[in-house]
């Protein structure tokens, strides 16, 4: 995580920047009269971000489909292939 805090024109600016899992950046800038308030807004914007992100994981690991394996009655009704003879030569 990188915060970097200037003032700009009697302005405290907070750039929050911090990586997540993947290539996942999420980067909030918060700009206040007070430098609290410009940290307390950068850390709202990352974590809305936060949230998002992983509802989106959440919802992405909910909508995968079941991996269905073949019964062992399938598997067993069907007919062994022949072996194949090598020959040499």
């Amino acid at each position: 995580m990188q915060c970097v805090l200037t003032v700009e024109r009697q302005q405290a600016v907070c750039e929050m920047t911090l990586h997540a899992r993947g290539d996942h950046m999420l980067h909030g800038i918060g700009r206040h009269s007070a430098m609290r308030g410009a940290i307390a807004a950068a850390v709202d914007k990352v974590e809305a971000q936060a949230q998002k992100l992983a509802d989106k994981w959440k919802t992405r690991r909910k909508t995968r489909l079941p991996v269905t394996r073949p019964s062992r009655r399938a598997a067993a009704a069907e007919p062994a292939a022949p072996a194949k003879r090598r020959t040499r030569g």
